[in-house]
């Protein structure tokens, strides 16, 4: 950052702040060891951007393996009362005001199987990559959710996605779930991302 800030004419000290592009988007790994200053600590390109860059765009290696790959669905094969809830999402999803970003759907009911195949066919019809995570394997730890939402967030922008997130089974008023839940929910929503959550019943909050 020195040399920058040393090369450039009229250098503006906040693009170092973390809440700017570099730092926020995870577009560079800073090594700062013990007390070096963040001026004089070593820069790298982050490696997923390097790919991206370079023409190879796959989802980054720290999502996959918390993220399950779900195959595309067969349109055909839901009842008309599905694809009906299904062209309705969609039809939510392109109403939405493009700076708002997308509003999470909450797909209701017992039947987790049925939710599922839903997901899979607006997958389809959308020509997105449909990803599926408990809440469980939501990170509790703070630290650990905020990376998970940043590079969600990231990762929305680069490729075009939807992420199910599967509450049917889990006890989503847990604290600690209802907690992570929330956190993720809150900050990942307005990423540009579509966001289902399978739920039995719908939550208030």
């Amino acid at each position: 950052f020195a040399l920058a800030l040393a090369l450039f004419d009229e250098p503006v000290w906040d693009a170092l702040s973390p809440d700017r592009p570099l730092r926020y988007w995870r577009l560079i790994e800073i090594n700062q060891p013990g007390a070096t200053p963040l001026t004089a600590s070593p820069l790298r390109a982050d490696e997923r951007l390097v790919s991206y860059l370079k023409g190879l765009n796959r989802l980054d290696d720290r999502l996959s393996t918390v993220l399950l790959g779900v195959p595309p669905g067969d349109v055909t094969a839901l009842a008309p009362s599905q694809l009906d809830v299904v062209n309705e999402m969609i039809w939510h999803w392109q109403s939405a005001p493009a700076s708002a970003g997308l509003p999470v759907a909450q797909m209701l009911g017992t039947d987790p199987a049925s939710k599922l195949l839903a997901a899979q066919a607006l997958a389809t019809i959308l020509n997105r990559d449909l990803y599926r995570v408990g809440v469980d394997r939501l990170a509790a730890q703070a630290a650990e959710l905020e990376t998970l939402v940043r590079l969600w967030q990231r990762e929305s922008r680069l490729l075009p996605l939807i992420l199910y997130i599967d509450a049917h089974a889990a006890d989503v008023a847990a604290p600690d779930a209802a907690l992570s839940l929330d956190r993720f929910l809150a900050r990942a929503a307005d990423s540009g991302g579509a966001i289902l959550l399978g739920v039995r019943d719908a939550l208030p909050r």
